[in-house]
């Protein structure tokens, strides 16, 4: 009787173990198949064509675009005027 409670607790002791051993293998594999042995032949620090504008340059367009008359449509005739100007011109027509 004795030989038989042994028998048993080995067996629940190597079952969560196999799981264990298993997963971890399963899981080897899946990441071997998604990143592969070799990794990439492109370099990491690969030189940018058309860098993105500095803050500085688009600060400046932003000014430009909002200080300054100018096409938004030409085809449809649709401008964009200064903010300065468009706030008066609002101020003006609520005072009326």
């Amino acid at each position: 009787m004795a030989a038989n409670s042994t028998n048993s607790n080995d067996s629940s002791f190597l079952t969560p173990l196999l799981a264990a051993v298993g997963t971890i293998a399963i899981f080897a594999v899946l990441v071997f198949l998604a990143y592969g042995m070799g990794g990439s032949d492109a370099p990491v620090n690969a030189v940018v064509e058309n860098p993105p504008p500095s803050a500085a340059t688009l600060w400046a367009k932003e000014q430009e675009v909002l200080t300054s008359f100018g096409w938004v449509d030409k085809d449809k005739g649709v401008v964009r005027i200064p903010v300065d100007v468009a706030q008066n011109l609002v101020i003006q027509e609520l005072n009326q």
